[in-house]
């Protein structure tokens, strides 16, 4: 026979097992097993399959939004470019994207020494930012820092800067593409696996894929723009600060908002 717990420790337990305010502490869900139905298993598999074919599938019409798109900006911005269709890539990826032709001008000394000046006063003005802003003094010093290896770089051989403005512009667009067709992918880890109904998969990413088809053209537009008229000097920080990582704080804000559709499934349960 086992021996009767005594009652202080069963009494401990309980008290235990209850926060300050003597409700009982529900399990943080990070520690419970979440059910995992075969129908949740094609979804996650399928899903993501569907929406890559429906993003490749959709490749030239979408070629052709993006330049159109492209184009009504340049001619509003009255930008020393032109723009025309044509095939990127290997052969037998066919992925039709439109290309630009423009001027790569580089900077000349003014505009560098502005640069580096503007660099000094945003690090010495974010040292004084209360500690409230500590995100957006990290974010402000880590543009500081990735100028300031650009300017370091183009003070000691511009001429060896291998990219352009219309290979940036091309590049931009041929990651777009991958984004889109990942994406899915990556809500399927994240999302799919979650026990949302299917529709609110359907919906997070459907919206994911029409925010990105829109923000895609229209980033590069202001870039190529914005390098126009700074120079090249800033085409490593618009790429490795202003591109993608934009957009995917945009689909992390969507995939944000999509949490709060959380309705289970009556047959879902999590399971201790």
């Amino acid at each position: 026979m086992h021996a009767k717990p005594h009652p202080k420790a069963a009494a401990l337990s309980l008290l235990s097992a209850r926060g300050v305010s003597g409700l009982k502490i529900i399990p943080h869900r990070a520690i419970h097993n979440l059910a995992f139905p075969k129908s949740r298993l094609l979804q996650v598999i399928g899903l993501p399959t569907l929406f890559t074919l429906l993003v490749w599938g959709a490749r030239q019409p979408l070629a052709f939004a993006w330049m159109g798109i492209t184009e009504f900006w340049m001619q509003r911005l009255e930008l020393d470019a032109a723009l025309s269709l044509a095939y990127s890539g290997p052969d037998w990826v066919e992925l039709l994207l439109p290309t630009l032709e423009a001027p790569s001008p580089m900077a000349d000394w003014s505009v560098w020494a502005w640069s580096l000046i503007g660099i000094a006063v945003v690090w010495l003005a974010t040292g004084r930012m209360h500690e409230a802003f500590l995100p957006v003094r990290l974010l402000l010093r880590l543009v500081c820092f990735v100028q300031l290896t650009a300017q370091v770089f183009f003070a000691i051989m511009p001429a060896a800067f291998p990219h352009s403005i219309p290979q940036y512009f091309t590049s931009m667009l041929v990651t777009g593409i991958a984004f889109m067709l990942v994406i899915p992918w990556v809500h399927a880890l994240v999302y799919y696996i979650l026990d949302f109904r299917l529709i609110h998969k359907l919906g997070l990413t459907a919206l994911t894929l029409c925010f990105l088809a829109v923000a895609i053209p229209l980033q590069a537009s202001l870039h190529i723009w914005l390098l126009l008229n700074l120079t090249i000097l800033f085409l490593p920080l618009f790429f490795l600060v202003f591109s993608i990582p934009l957009l995917m704080l945009g689909c992390v804000a969507l995939y944000g908002y999509a949490m709060s559709w959380r309705v289970p499934q009556e047959q879902d349960h999590l399971v201790e």
